[in-house]
């Protein structure tokens, strides 16, 4: 039996933070070069961004901002945190792609919350953020090499504090992005409608990219109003079924028609099957198919 092996572990970002104090700390920090953070399309990803200061030291997040609320039990104090932000950035413009507020590590729920000294020892400070870079953030992105920054702010009194990824103030790092690893989202083929001159017109003609196998499944939204008639769905095996501005084909087979009535809302259909094109025949009795949107 062969066995793959496969490894778990944090994908951890090192920067540097100088908080009000840490000035004449020696800089023994000597990080000269910083990795490409990696993420993944197609899956949330978590990147820790840990920040450390200039004598390699964890910078706590979180800080005492108040004594013991009045009313409440002995020996509770007000805690909070510094807030993280994380930006990703186009190079080539030096517009901001999107932003995420990343939330602590290890800290739930810190944020203005009071906590029983007893408990606050027990509360681990790892200076750990942590960045969830969606899926949804990352299908837009048609780029390999983006830019990113990362800042913490004191909410007392709404200064900023720069990050930076090496020993030379550098305030951005480079994030690399991957395709192909996970499924994606597919964008879908806005198919062509002919302008209504007779009941009976054909879409335009759609390559199905259908791989080997006859359950291939094909995914077909239309758009309508107040539509009564019929949508034909044909294919073929060939990739290229016409000639010049002729749809005219010998081989077009009829895989699944649909009947509607009066019909207004959108409709999300399916249907599987080997293919080289998909064309769409719509037979129309009042009201018209407005679009046809279709994923293959």
């Amino acid at each position: 039996m062969i066995t793959s092996t496969n490894y778990l572990y944090d994908n951890i970002v090192q920067v540097q933070i100088i908080l009000d104090g840490d000035e004449a700390l020696d800089r023994r920090d000597k990080n000269v070069f910083q990795h490409p953070v990696k993420v993944y399309k197609g899956i949330d990803n978590k990147v820790r961004i840990q920040f450390k200061n200039n004598d390699q030291k964890i910078v706590p997040l979180t800080f005492t901002e108040g004594p013991a609320i009045v009313g409440t039990p002995t020996g509770n104090v007000v805690y909070s945190a510094y807030i993280p932000t994380f930006n990703v950035i186009d190079d080539e413009t030096g517009s901001v792609v999107f932003t995420i507020q990343p939330t602590q590590a290890n800290v739930a729920n810190i944020a203005n919350v009071s906590y029983p000294s007893v408990d606050v020892v027990g509360i681990p400070d790892s200076g750990i953020a942590v960045v969830t870079i969606s899926s949804i953030d990352l299908q837009p992105l048609r780029k390999e090499f983006y830019n990113f920054s990362v800042k913490l702010t004191d909410p007392r009194t709404g200064e900023d504090y720069i990050s930076y990824s090496d020993d030379n103030y550098t305030a951005r790092g480079q994030m690399r992005i991957y395709s192909g690893h996970y499924p994606e989202h597919a964008k879908s083929i806005d198919v062509q409608i002919p302008t209504l001159t007779s009941p009976t017109i054909t879409s335009s003609i759609v390559n199905s990219n259908a791989p080997n196998g006859s359950e291939y499944l094909h995914n077909a939204q239309f758009f309508f109003n107040n539509f009564t008639g019929n949508i034909t769905v044909q294919t073929t095996l060939e990739p290229s079924p016409y000639s010049g501005n002729s749809q005219i084909s010998n081989t077009w087979s009829n895989v699944a028609v649909f009947n509607y009535n009066a019909q207004v809302n959108t409709d999300l259909v399916q249907f599987t099957g080997l293919s080289g094109s998909t064309r769409f025949y719509i037979q129309t009795a009042s009201g018209q198919v407005t679009k046809i949107l279709y994923r293959s």
